[in-house]
Order: structure tokens, then C-alpha cells, then sequence
């Protein structure tokens, strides 16, 4: 029942805490890969990937065979499970640190009553040099 809160995945229990959300209803979406509709060649950098999947993130990078292009991930990340089986904070920090990318900055953390801290922006650079 919130706009702001649709997700592939079924709601957590942390989610109605949280946030007051509660599922009202299913529909059908179809999924692609990133790097199926985007030409990443064709995109000068630096390059920004923006990030905003209600715990789907481990999806869209597991899609993505050009990740090692990417110049910054933008990614909203969560401290507790809103949905069930999502990749919290460190899951998502750890693969992308694998990949070669590295923390630069933190922004917009929310906390509430329910959860303590929930979820947080993240900015992530890669490791690698670029002319």
C-alpha cells in the first residue's frame, strides 16, 4: 500500500514496522538483463549506475556483465531484511568490494523506532584508475 515500497520480493516482517507498509496485492512484471538494453560502450565516462531496487540489488549486479565499467554505483541499501531474502548492507558491500569497488560516501540514512538504523544511500567508486 506505499508507492515507494514495491518490490520483486515478498514483504518482511521489518518493512510493516518499519514503515507501516502492508502488501496489498501481486502483479506480474517482466524482468530483463542490464547489460541485454544498455550498451555500455557507447556511454562515455565516468559512469553512474543509480541503483534503486527494493532489495533486488544482488539481481541487477548479477545481471551486469559490464560491472567492471561502471565508474560509481549509487545504491540504496538496507540495514534490516524489509524483504524476504534481500542482500542487506554488508552482503551487498562485500560482493561489490570483490568486484573491485570501495566506499567514497553515505548519504541519507534512515532510522526508525522500529529498526534503528534501516537504510542508507551508498556511494561506491571502482578501485581502478581511469584517464
Amino acid at each position: 500500500d506505499r508507492a515507494d515500497s514495491s518490490s520483486l520480493l515478498e514483504q518482511g516482517e521489518a518493512q510493516a514496522r518499519a514503515f507501516g507498509g502492508h502488501r496489498i496485492g501481486t502483479i506480474e512484471v517482466p524482468t530483463t538483463r542490464l547489460d541485454t538494453i544498455l550498451d555500455i560502450a557507447a556511454l562515455a565516462h565516468p559512469i553512474l549506475l543509480k541503483v534503486d531496487v527494493q532489495g533486488g540489488e544482488m539481481g541487477v549486479f548479477e545481471g551486469c556483465d559490464f560491472l567492471d565499467e561502471i565508474d560509481f554505483i549509487y545504491v540504496e541499501l538496507s540495514f534490516v531484511e524489509l524483504y524476504v531474502g534481500q542482500p542487506l548492507f554488508e552482503d551487498v558491500n562485500l560482493y561489490l568490494s570483490k568486484r573491485g569497488f570501495r566506499i567514497v560516501g553515505v548519504f541519507n540514512q534512515i532510522t526508525t523506532d522500529a529498526c534503528g538504523p534501516t537504510q542508507v544511500d551508498v556511494l561506491f567508486q571502482t578501485v581502478k584508475m581511469r584517464r
